[in-house]
This record gives structure tokens, C-alpha cells and sequence, in this order.
């Protein structure tokens, strides 16, 4: 009767150590799920305010020269410093939403106004 007890425990352990690590290992899946869509979110928002940037850098170009300013969209407010090199606009940006606050670093070609070189910063 000690003998079956025995057996009995150890495959109530056995049993209760996999379902500990199904769900430890559901639980990290979870929460890394989590974080890749909360990573997902912040670059969309970074990436949809690079372009509205770019479009307003651009018609102010078209219309006037551009100069360090603050430009808000929507809950963002974007403050920017430009220097002019002679053949690039170098713009130096502090970003700040309501969840998260970066930096970014710019260079736009003056003849062709395209934007070549980005880095981000936080």
C-alpha cells in the first residue's frame, strides 16, 4: 500500500509541475504579446509623425524658407531646430506625445527635398 502511495505522489507532482509550467509558460507568452504590440504602437506613432513632419517641412519650403519653430499635431507637440550647411537642412527635433518622449535628427537635401538620413534617439 506504501508503494502505490508513492507512485501516486510522484505522478500528482508530475502533473502538477507540468501544468505549472503551461501556465508560467502561456503567462510570458502573454505578456511578451504585450510588449511587441505596445512596440508595434510606438513605432506606427513615430512613423506617422515623420510623415506628417516631412509634409509640413516640405510646403513650408515650397512657400518660405524653413526655420526653427514648435509645430503640435494632434496630442504631439514637435519643437525643431534647423541649420542650414549650404546643401542640407540638418533639423535637430525634441518629440513629445503622451506616453513617450524622443528625439530625432534629420537631413534633407535643399535641391531635391528629399529626407535621406534619420536617426532616432530617446
Amino acid at each position: 500500500m506504501s508503494s502505490n502511495r508513492g507512485s501516486i505522489l510522484q505522478v500528482v507532482l508530475v502533473i502538477f509541475l507540468i501544468l505549472f509550467t503551461s501556465i508560467f509558460s502561456y503567462c510570458t507568452l502573454v505578456t511578451r504579446q504585450y510588449e511587441l504590440t505596445r512596440y508595434q504602437r510606438m513605432m506606427n506613432e513615430q512613423r506617422r509623425i515623420e510623415i506628417l513632419l516631412r509634409r509640413h517641412w516640405r510646403s513650408t519650403i515650397d512657400q518660405d524658407i524653413l526655420l526653427s519653430d514648435t509645430y503640435e499635431i494632434e496630442e504631439s507637440i514637435i519643437s525643431y531646430t534647423v541649420d542650414d550647411d549650404g546643401k542640407d537642412y540638418l533639423i535637430d527635433c525634441d518629440i513629445t506625445t503622451k506616453s513617450y518622449h524622443y528625439t530625432m535628427q534629420v537631413k534633407i537635401d535643399m535641391e531635391t527635398l528629399d529626407m535621406y538620413e534619420c536617426i532616432y534617439g530617446h
